[in-house]
């Protein structure tokens, strides 16, 4: 008994520093547990947690809370991590690795606190109609010709630091000045919440 309550205090203890510490190399071949403890010391210390990676650039922590966590693991890579409630009252790891080619592609996973990945768990992305609207006095013509330009359908994927919510936005690939001026007036970013939908798979959805 006194084993299963330490483990559910353990548990509910558990922080974001904990989580990123306990993340496993082959998650970030280029950093491991000291080096990872290294950058979350140096935001205790507010001081300027970057080191460099052994890839030859530079990995820095942008933003750590109890339960968030935001790093730059190299300019064409952005880690996220959020630890979200489960409806039993455990925790698990919403993690959201983007890539810039330069256009942003975001993936999604879950795991539970121990890292397993917990396939089971999906997020249901928006729709392309979602992500884009005709303004007022644009042509339907010019809107389609924008909205080809998206092709191949790229979104990012953004954590909230403050709740449980993400936010969609479809990203723009390397186009004219005037044309990305035209197509940041046709994107709309779409903001949604963590909903538990099922207890027994513990599927989540938007």
């Amino acid at each position: 008994m006194l084993l299963l309550l330490c483990g559910a205090m353990n548990m509910s203890a558990q922080t974001m520093r904990q989580v990123w510490m306990d993340m496993p190399d082959e998650m970030v071949v280029y950093l491991n547990r000291s080096n990872r403890t290294e950058l979350a010391d140096y935001v205790e210390m507010k001081v300027d947690a970057a080191i460099g990676n052994k890839l030859g650039d530079t990995t820095r922590v942008e933003r750590l809370t109890p339960d968030y966590i935001r790093v730059k693991l190299n300019d064409a890579h952005r880690l996220e991590m959020k630890l979200v409630s489960r409806d039993d009252g455990s925790k698990m790891v919403c993690v959201v690795n983007t890539f810039f080619g330069p256009a942003a592609d975001s993936q999604i996973a879950f795991y539970d606190t121990e890292w397993h990945l917990l396939s089971d768990i999906q997020v249901a992305k928006p729709t392309s109609e979602q992500l884009c609207a005709r303004p007022e006095g644009m042509t339907q013509e010019r809107f389609d010709e924008l909205k080809a330009m998206l092709d191949p359908e790229l979104t990012e994927i953004i954590l909230s630091e403050t709740d449980d919510s993400i936010t969609f936005r479809r990203s723009i690939p390397a186009v004219s000045s005037d044309d990305m001026t035209e197509l940041k007036s046709i994107l709309t970013p779409f903001f949604s919440n963590f909903v538990v939908i099922s207890k027994k798979s513990n599927n989540f959805a938007i």
